[in-house]
């Protein structure tokens, strides 16, 4: 920066009031940027601009132009003549803060994200380590769990086909026994339908019977009439012929044993169409 001044006396101080009045008053050039840059002199574009610097020692030839270089350069120009218009002066030193403070940022933002780049990947790096390390023993024992429980589905699988195949044959066993069972009761159905039959067929001859029975023991129940015949010797041992020929009944223990042997008789009336 300018270097402060002693005060001066008055006639110095109006003089000096006069020119700042007349510095803050005096309009800026109107040229355009383009106007300005086709300026003939020793500078007219990059590569002169370069060799200038050079020239006027205000660069190193093998060294780059960075922002913050040009703006120390600026800060050089401000001190290369003198005495140089104040307002020249501070325009320059405050393109040169500028460009310093823009180069700065600058600098800050690359530092800044080569910094982050190499911290996130020292952070993923080791992140990625520490969580194979962590999650390895849970991943072998999700692969210990899965091969249990394939062995455990498999086995699961084999005893399904077995039950699946016992309760085929149990359902074929039982279909077997039902149609046995079945068969066995159309077979008693039959039966017990030529019992019925059969009892039709026998129940007039055991009606029969029972009459006969009936009618015997009515006969039996009454006395025996006496009979009166000439006397006639009698053998000591009646032969069949003088019973048949003296006409005696016969006696109450033949007749029971005759009704014994009927009754044991059964006496079938075949109903016509019908088979014993």
């Amino acid at each position: 920066m300018v270097p402060s001044k002693a005060p001066e006396k008055k006639g110095q101080l109006a003089t000096l009031t006069n020119t700042t009045i007349h510095n803050t008053t005096t309009p800026r050039n109107q040229m355009s940027q383009e106007d300005i840059e086709a300026l003939p002199g020793a500078v007219t574009g990059l590569e002169s601009a370069e060799k200038y610097l050079t020239s006027v020692l205000l660069r190193q030839a093998d060294k780059p132009l960075s922002p913050l270089h040009l703006a120390g350069v600026l800060f050089q120009v401000t001190q290369m003549a003198k005495p140089i218009p104040l307002a020249v002066t501070n325009a320059i030193r405050a393109v040169a803060f500028i460009l310093k403070q823009h180069a700065t940022s600058e600098i800050a933002e690359v530092v800044a994200k080569i910094t982050a780049e190499q911290l996130a990947d020292s952070l993923s790096a080791n992140i990625v380590n520490n969580v194979i390390a962590a999650i390895a023993p849970q991943v072998v024992s999700i692969h210990t769990t899965a091969e249990a429980l394939k062995t455990t589905f498999d086995h699961s699988k084999q005893l399904h086909n077995t039950m699946e195949r016992e309760k085929e044959e149990k359902r074929n066993d039982l279909k077997t026994a039902a149609e046995c069972i079945e068969d066995a009761v159309d077979t008693l159905y039959e039966s017990i339908e030529d019992c019925n039959n059969s009892y039709k067929l026998l129940t007039p001859s055991l009606e029969f019977t029972q009459d006969r029975l009936n009618n015997l023991a009515t006969q039996l129940s009454q006395p025996l009439p006496t009979i009166t015949q000439p006397t006639a010797p009698i053998p000591a041992f009646p032969t069949y012929s003088s019973v048949v020929a003296a006409n005696i009944p016969p006696s109450i223990d033949q007749a029971v044993a005759r009704a014994s042997i009927r009754a044991k008789q059964i006496l079938l009336d075949p109903t016509s169409g019908h088979s014993l």
